[in-house]
């Protein structure tokens, strides 16, 4: 039994017991039927069709997930603006209580932003390969390893063959106890939620720049989290995305 005031327990139980679940047959499939629901009656409204996007509109529908990457250098200012408008700092804003607060290009729950974010570095000009961590009030990448070799990344991601040339493999790691201590168990669902709008940042600004994406949900948690530093209880990789340049142009 739970005690009712231990408002990480259960979270953490949770997270530490959601390992990938190695189900081959199923990986091995190349495609799936998923079927709509019929659930239109007689007063339903038909909506009528959008017009041909564009702006943002057009970015959304561009997006797709990229399993063939090409060998190809990435601008480090390209690097920078995924960095920055995924989940840097903008500017400083006064609130009512006379406090000041930085904004951020996505929403948090109770502004805590419990997220920090990792990645593989590959190819990318005017930095080094290697691993790092993004320090967004300063806008600067700090070393954390050296760059995996190919047989360790295959022990760390279950994608890792699709995502062999990807100039960034970004890891969006959680400090739960910053949101759960505000909101308890139902702040594990608030973090996982930022970390949706984060993948998603990532996605549109990567396609906004002629680059292709692949969020990766399957990896080996202990793993990652070891290789990065981090305990895995207090903080935990919970996504990831691949950024690079596809090798088949899609239009």
């Amino acid at each position: 039994m739970l005690e009712f005031d231990d408002v990480t327990a259960l979270p953490l139980l949770y997270h530490l017991n959601s390992e990938p679940w190695l189900n081959l047959d199923a990986y091995a499939a190349t495609s799936a039927e998923v079927p709509f629901p019929q659930r239109v009656g007689p007063e339903s409204l038909q909506l009528p069709k959008s017009d041909e996007p564009d702006g943002i509109s057009r970015v959304i529908r561009r997006r797709h997930s990229c399993r063939d990457f090409e060998a190809k250098s990435m601008p480090l200012e390209t690097a920078a603006a995924l960095f920055a408008f995924a989940y840097g700092t903008f500017d400083l804003v006064g609130l009512p209580d006379g406090h000041v607060a930085l904004t951020r290009p996505v929403p948090s729950a109770g502004g805590l932003y419990p997220l920090q974010l990792y990645a593989i570095v590959l190819h990318i000009e005017g930095c080094a390969d290697g691993v790092f961590r993004y320090e967004p009030l300063h806008h600067r990448l700090e070393p954390v390893a050296r760059a995996p070799r190919v047989e360790e990344a295959s022990e760390l991601l279950l994608a890792q063959p699709f995502i062999s040339n990807a100039n960034l493999v970004i890891f969006v790691a959680a400090q739960f106890q910053r949101t759960l201590a505000k909101y308890g168990p139902r702040g594990y669902r608030y973090v996982l939620l930022e970390a949706g709008h984060v993948a998603q940042n990532l996605c549109l600004l990567a396609e906004e720049r002629g680059l292709a994406t692949l969020c990766i949900g399957g990896f080996r948690d202990a793993k990652v989290n070891g290789w990065l530093g981090i305990d895995g209880m207090r903080e935990a990789v919970v996504y990831g995305v691949a950024v690079g340049y596809s090798a088949s142009v899609t239009e």
